[in-house]
């Protein structure tokens, strides 16, 4: 795992826009289950699920296994994109439809 987030933490300043694109996509897949793996790890010893501070062990994650700048880059990717995929979803194809009509 360590490997792959410096990979996609990498990739995402590459100057191709689908090496940049698969960097994202890497990095929230590795939120992902990075999340389920701390969820199920203190889930069997706590019994307490809580968002916040998975959300906290990811950022620290990032921070341990990779440069300032990078950790940042690949935070802001996942955290950006989390939150436009809830939001924008919904807003843009209803923006679409209502200028195309």
């Amino acid at each position: 795992m360590d490997k792959l987030i410096q990979i996609a933490a990498t990739q995402l300043s590459d100057q191709l826009p689908e090496s940049r694109e698969a960097a994202r996509n890497l990095a929230l897949e590795l939120q992902v289950f990075y999340e389920k793996s701390q969820a199920s790890t203190s889930g069997e010893n706590e019994g307490e699920p809580s968002a916040s501070p998975d959300a906290e062990s990811w950022e620290s994650f990032c921070q341990s296994k990779l440069s300032a700048l990078s950790a940042q880059a690949i935070l802001r990717v996942t955290s950006t994109t989390k939150e436009g995929v809830a939001a924008g979803v919904t807003s843009a194809p209803k923006e679409g439809v209502a200028v195309g009509c």
